[in-house]
């Protein structure tokens, strides 16, 4: 959400008025609003390409709020909401959305290895990626660790920003529920 402004209003402004926290409930600091309220707000991004990082960060959100435990949702979701942090969603695999296609697999110590792992985001690095593993279970990836590299990658859409996580031993947070969410 951290992006320059575009002619007159930026990610932050957004941001600012709550786009960034509108599926986050309002017990952390969001807009507590529903899939329906999102998805028309989404087509009228869409309809003036506004450039922000609006889908990606709303699965982020979405993913902490039904899968994450309290201590990860009290973690992140303010941030989030606030659009201090930038969220957005990776699949490891073959990139589909369906749980069957996720195949990230977790070492002993809870970490993993990513080779160009594809992340969605705007015209800036996302902080907080949810990756799917195997089994349809999720799990948080901060960003920001040393050993995660993220590379910018060439998009057909101009205006999105889309790069290439890889990391050999980045440590992942599991959402606890998510198989059964």
């Amino acid at each position: 959400w951290r992006s320059s402004v575009r002619r007159g209003v930026g990610a932050q402004d957004l941001a600012d008025v709550g786009f960034a926290g509108m599926l986050v409930p309002s017990d952390y600091l969001g807009l507590g609003l529903t899939l329906q309220d999102a998805a028309l707000v989404a087509e009228v991004l869409g309809g003036h390409t506004a450039p922000i990082p609006f889908f990606n960060h709303q699965l982020c959100c979405l993913a902490i709020q039904l899968a994450g435990s309290e201590t990860q949702k009290a973690q992140w979701l303010p941030k989030l909401a606030s659009g201090e942090v930038v969220g957005s969603i990776a699949f490891h695999g073959t990139g589909g959305f369906q749980p069957a296609d996720w195949s990230l697999n977790p070492a002993a110590g809870g970490t993993v290895t990513l080779q160009h792992c594809p992340v969605l985001g705007a015209d800036n690095v996302p902080h907080l990626v949810v990756a799917g593993l195997q089994g349809g279970g999720m799990g948080l990836i901060d960003a920001s660790q040393n050993n995660v590299t993220v590379q910018a990658q060439p998009c057909v859409d101009l205006t999105r920003f889309t790069a290439s996580i890889q990391t050999d031993s980045a440590t992942i947070d599991i959402l606890p529920h998510g198989p059964e969410h």
